[in-house]
């Protein structure tokens, strides 16, 4: 079977995939299961790996073509189970499954412990000390020369700086007409952390949970040490001074507007007969003939 990603493959671990990407495992309510992979079933003896529908194919011993397993390759289910009932595969789109480039930030909140998370927010600011931050607020995590976050350093926004741009392509930063950086990246002591640079991170988007509307947690920790070791290098490409294009086709948005308005202006009328039709009425009731 193939889907707009390619075929669909038997990829390392056994994992079902298309593209190269794994293919995410999808709940009865088709919400992608965090951390949850489709694997090649060895006792399987048939040809097919998955039914059109996402479902699996079974063989003429009523073995499925695949089962269920986590990041770590051991088998939690399989399909007909009662826990799995309703499961699926996601075949032809790469928006939850596989690895995304994301920002990890110092995330921090009163119900949880702090630690490290990721977004993919792209509106980032300054707080009063002059750190980069995501839209919740939260530091942006620098990157050190192995490509993966230093969750104790912060990335701080040089006053002197006289520039456009905060940072290059490479996330790098620039420098201005007298020398003067965009920014630093200082460690806990306020020291400057050699080797360092503002970039993204990877990680598999099916062990995301979400936090608030915008950032997420990576497999249902804050740990430092364990997310980091759950992420790799990014692979994604830094814009600066860009913006992201509009979802919205204003073209399309506006063709729906009119018809909304006008099936308004409908109902509107219709309304404005009703209110005459009944307003005559009483008038009739209440008219006495001569």
């Amino acid at each position: 079977m193939a889907s707009v990603l390619g075929p669909i493959a038997v990829g390392p671990g056994g994992r079902l995939t298309a593209g190269g990407l794994p293919l995410a495992v999808l709940d009865a309510a088709g919400q992608a299961i965090p951390g949850i992979y489709a694997v090649r079933n060895p006792a399987y003896q048939g040809s097919g790996l998955l039914a059109a529908d996402g479902k699996p194919d079974y063989d003429a011993a009523g073995q499925p073509s695949y089962l269920f397993a986590d990041a770590n390759g051991r088998i939690v289910g399989r399909p007909g189970d009662a826990a799995w009932q309703g499961a699926a595969l996601r075949i032809g789109s790469d928006v939850d499954m596989g690895d995304h480039s994301f920002f990890a930030v110092a995330y921090s909140s009163s119900e949880v412990p702090a630690g490290v998370a990721l977004t993919r927010d792209g509106h980032l600011s300054l707080n009063s000390q002059n750190e980069l931050v995501d839209a919740a607020g939260h530091p942006i995590l620098p990157v050190g020369p192995n490509g993966l976050p230093l969750p104790q350093a912060r990335i701080v926004i040089n006053p002197a700086y006289q520039g456009h741009d905060l940072f290059a392509p490479n996330g790098d930063p620039v420098y201005d007409q007298h020398g003067q950086p965009s920014y630093r990246v200082v460690g806990p002591g306020g020291q400057v952390v050699p080797g360092a640079r503002l970039g993204l991170v990877d990680a598999d988007v099916t062990r995301l949970v979400p936090l608030g509307e915008t950032e997420f947690m990576v497999g249902g920790t804050l740990n430092p040490q364990q997310v980091v070791a759950a992420l790799r290098p990014g692979t994604g490409q830094l814009a600066p001074g860009k913006l992201e294009q509009s979802n919205v086709d204003p073209a399309a948005t506006m063709t729906r507007m009119l018809a909304v308005i006008a099936q308004y202006q409908a109902n509107q009328e219709v309304i404005r007969a009703e209110d005459e039709t009944l307003a005559k009425a009483v008038q009739d009731v209440g008219h006495v003939n001569a």
